[in-house]
């Protein structure tokens, strides 16, 4: 299934040097897109491949900035969902309406 997966992003990575790279650069740029989980796919899968030595060195680049987007993006969602189960009751009528079930009491 995975490979599947990946053939929609540019063919097998394990074919080419070419295919590796363009696999790397379609996941990196579709993590822009609200997909962060594909930033994490690509370094988990790629990781392995960009160790040798004939990896080309955009796809080592692109494969790192993925961790670190991935990592980023994270602890943002992390922060945010920290903040606002914490501070709900105090942010009065803006955090009913960014609540889709709004518990009953206090």
């Amino acid at each position: 299934f995975f490979f599947f997966f990946l053939n929609m992003f540019g063919g097998d990575p394990r074919a080419t040097q070419q295919g590796l790279l363009t696999v790397s650069q379609r996941l990196f740029i579709a993590g822009f897109f609200g997909l962060p989980f594909l930033w994490l796919l690509n370094w988990v899968y790629l990781r392995k491949y960009v160790k040798r030595p004939s990896c080309p060195p955009k796809a080592r680049i692109y494969v790192r900035l993925s961790l670190i987007g991935f990592l980023i993006s994270t602890a943002v969602v992390l922060a945010w969902a920290i903040y606002y189960l914490s501070m709900r009751n105090s942010m009065g009528a803006l955090g009913d309406h960014l609540a889709l079930y709004i518990p009953k009491g206090e």
